[in-house]
C-alpha cells in the first residue's frame, strides 16, 4: 500500500558507501499516542492527519510514501576495540525528505 505523499531522497545521490538500503520491520499492534500537528500542517501533510490509522501505519513503516527508499546512514569508527570502516546506523531508518525535512523512523 502506498500513500500519495511524495518524498525525495537527496542522500541517495551520494556514493553508496554512505548508506545501506533497509527493510522496515513494523511493530505489532502499534498505536498513536500523539503527533506534532503543527509540523504536519507546515509540511502540508493534512491528508494523513484525517486518518490516524493511515498516519500510524506510515510512522510504523507499514505504508511507504511515494519516493521512499528506506536506508540507514553508514559511518566508520571503533567497535569492540577495533577500527571498523563501515558501521551501520542502527538508530534510525531514513524514509525520505519533504520540504527540506528528513523523515526517519526510530525504534
Amino acid at each position: 500500500m502506498k500513500s500519495n505523499i511524495k518524498l525525495t531522497n537527496p542522500y541517495l545521490k551520494l556514493n553508496n558507501n554512505f548508506y545501506n538500503y533497509q527493510n522496515i520491520s513494523p511493530l505489532n499492534n502499534a498505536f498513536l499516542i500523539d503527533a506534532n500537528y503543527t509540523l504536519l500542517n507546515k509540511l502540508n501533510l493534512e491528508k494523513i492527519l484525517n486518518s490516524k490509522i493511515e498516519f500510524t501505519k506510515i510512522i510504523n513503516g507499514e505504508i511507504l510514501l511515494n519516493g521512499s527508499k528506506p536506508f540507514s546512514m553508514v559511518y566508520a569508527g571503533h567497535q569492540f576495540g577495533h577500527y571498523v570502516p563501515r558501521l551501520g546506523d542502527g538508530r534510525a531508518i531514513n524514509i525520505g525528505t519533504i520540504e527540506n525535512m528528513h523523515l526517519q523512523l526510530k525504534t
